[in-house]
């Protein structure tokens, strides 16, 4: 099954992968070990702040891996 699921780091953080998977399942509510994949899907800065975040948006897989993404296919009308 996979889940869509939107996740803040700091800045520090944002581009470790135990990090995201940590964060992601918390935001899901089951344990790390579930998760088969993860996807980053958007990435935004948040420098409002003094502390700089990071938003992202991730397709986690749980229990199984993500399949394989399609390749793109160009197309005329």
């Amino acid at each position: 099954m996979i889940e869509t699921v939107d996740i803040v780091l700091p800045l520090e953080k944002s581009e470790e992968e135990a990090a995201r998977r940590q964060a992601a399942a918390l935001k899901l509510g089951v344990p790390a070990k579930r998760i088969g994949g993860i996807k980053l899907r958007k990435h935004s800065i948040d420098a409002r702040q003094r502390a700089v975040k990071v938003q992202l948006r991730l397709d986690v897989s749980l229990d199984a891996p993500l399949p394989p993404d399609e390749p793109l296919k160009w197309s005329a009308p």
